[in-house]
């Protein structure tokens, strides 16, 4: 009968123990997605038990905070949510009941790359959480330019909502030295830092930020053209989003 007892003691205190673990244990993950698709998910089914009136929070902690999707109430709960993720996030039905907490992002971009924070809590006490590491590769393009062609287009086309007060700024990196190729910002281009041997000949297309193409034009591309391109999209000095472009001669 003693032993019995013992027996049970054990497992009650290997119960309460297992219990203090799901509670206080963060699991981390890595996700890593190339830019371009459809969606990503931020991966995060609990064993832990998880009464209604829970709350669960995404949020993004690197490189900088922001509110990402919240439930609760069996309702998501987007009020407060960064405008940046407006119309991209989805989680599953139910999540509570099915214990299947993760977070769909879509139209994942290279500004998304980041670490987030899922908090399930509950009058200001963590029941669980989990960290989401996400990667976004952003690939690199390579467009051929004849001898005699008149121009050549240097693509960057996303569906990603745009901000309109934002800075595109197309650059050429050889080597050590870069160039500013071309600029667009308060809703025009514009020639301040332009380098001298791409004036007149860059040009975008119009509303490039609402229409979510910030492909840039070359007119006249030469052999000193030939080279690496950045684009960057900038707001308050951060960049939101970035892509790169081979421009190489055909046939080399």
């Amino acid at each position: 009968m003693l032993a019995v007892c013992l027996a049970l003691a054990v497992c009650l205190a290997l119960a309460v123990a297992a219990l203090g673990w799901w509670y206080n244990t963060i699991t981390v993950s890595s996700v890593v997605v190339e830019e371009g698709e459809c969606f990503v998910k931020l991966p995060y089914e609990t064993i832990v038990p998880l009464p209604e009136d829970v709350t669960v929070e995404w949020s993004r902690c690197a490189p900088e905070p922001m509110r990402v999707h919240e439930y609760c109430n069996g309702n998501n709960d987007l009020v407060g949510q960064d405008e940046f993720y407006c119309d991209r996030t989805e989680m599953e039905e139910e999540p509570l009941k099915t214990r299947d907490l993760s977070l769909t992002l879509r139209d994942p971009c290279y500004r998304d790359s980041g670490t987030y924070i899922c908090t399930v809590h509950k009058d200001r006490e963590v029941w669980t959480q989990k960290v989401v590491r996400l990667r976004v590769n952003v690939p690199q393009e390579v467009v051929e330019v004849g001898d005699r062609a008149k121009c050549v287009t240097l693509p960057f086309k996303t569906r990603a909502r745009l901000p309109a007060d934002a800075t595109v700024e197309w650059k050429c990196f050889e080597l050590s030295n870069s160039s500013t190729v071309h600029v667009y910002q308060n809703g025009q281009d514009t020639s301040e830092g332009q380098h001298s041997s791409y004036r007149g000949r860059t040009k975008m297309r119009e509303n490039p930020l609402q229409a979510g193409d910030l492909s840039l034009t070359l007119i006249n591309p030469s052999h000193e053209d030939i080279g690496a391109y950045t684009c960057t999209v900038e707001r308050d000095g951060d960049v939101i989003w970035k892509r790169s472009v081979r421009l190489k001669l055909k046939g080399f």
